[in-house]
C-alpha cells in the first residue's frame, strides 16, 4: 500500500500519484530518495564544511523497504567542526550556589565582630560550663549581662537560615519583634537579631559554583 502524506489516503502498490488528491507522486518521491547523497558527500546542501555552522536539512520523504510507504523523518544534525557538541557540553554543566551566611554585631561592645553560620545548628549564648556556637561572651557590660548560656539556636541547611529561642529568660528579639519560645523563623538578609542588649544582622554571601 501507498499513504498520501498529504491526504493521508490509503492508495493502491501500483498507485504512481495519489488518486485522492493527485497532488503526491509516489515514484517521484521513490527516485528521489535513491539520488539523495550521503552526509560525507561535497554536493550535500546540509554541511557547511569549515564553518563551525550547524545546519538543518529539514524534512526529506523517505522509503520503507518493506512496506513501500513513504513517511517524512527529520535527518540527524550535522555539525563539521564539533563545535555544537561543545558548546551543547558547556550549556549542560550545572551550577548552584553556595551560601555563606553571617551575623555581624551592629550593637554591643565589639561592633563589627563576625561570626559565621555554619550548617546545621549554631548555638547562640555565652560560653561559661557548656561552649557555643556564636558566644556572645564580653558583648554586655557586666552589669547588665541579659543573654542566657544557651540563649537561641540558628539552623542553616545550605539554603536557607532559621532561627529559634530555646526559653531564654529575657526573649530573642527578630527586628524588634520577640519570637514566641520553641518556635522557628527564617531569617532573610538584614534582619537583626537581638539578644539582650546585642544585636547582630544577618548578611548572607553567595558564590556561583560550576560543577
Amino acid at each position: 500500500m501507498n499513504v498520501c502524506p498529504i491526504c493521508l489516503f490509503v492508495n493502491g502498490v501500483a498507485a504512481e500519484a495519489c488518486t485522492r488528491c493527485g497532488r503526491f507522486q509516489f515514484k517521484q518521491a521513490a527516485v528521489a530518495v535513491k539520488e539523495q547523497p550521503t552526509s560525507g558527500s561535497d554536493s550535500c546542501p546540509s554541511t557547511k564544511a569549515n564553518t563551525g555552522q550547524v545546519s538543518w536539512s529539514g524534512l526529506l520523504p523517505n522509503v520503507e523497504q518493506s512496506t513501500g510507504m513513504v513517511a517524512l523523518t527529520p535527518l540527524r544534525q550535522e555539525d563539521s567542526s564539533g563545535g555544537s557538541s561543545k558548546r551543547l557540553d558547556a550549556a549542560s554543566k550545572s551550577s548552584r550556589l553556595l551560601v555563606k551566611p553571617k551575623l555581624e554585631v551592629v550593637r554591643g561592645e565589639r561592633i563589627g565582630q563576625s561570626f559565621g553560620i555554619l550548617e546545621g545548628r549554631n548555638v547562640m549564648g555565652r560560653t561559661l560550663t557548656v561552649p557555643v556556637d556564636i558566644d556572645l561572651t564580653g558583648q554586655e557590660t557586666p552589669e547588665r549581662v541579659w543573654s542566657s548560656r544557651q540563649h537561641a539556636c540558628i539552623l542553616f541547611d545550605g539554603r536557607s537560615v532559621m532561627i529559634e529561642d530555646l526559653n531564654s529568660l529575657n526573649g530573642t528579639f527578630i527586628n524588634r519583634q520577640r519570637l514566641a519560645a520553641g518556635r522557628q523563623r527564617v531569617l532573610q538578609a538584614g534582619d537583626i537579631v537581638q539578644i539582650g542588649t546585642v544585636q547582630l544582622q544577618l548578611t548572607i554571601q553567595a558564590e556561583k559554583l560550576e560543577i
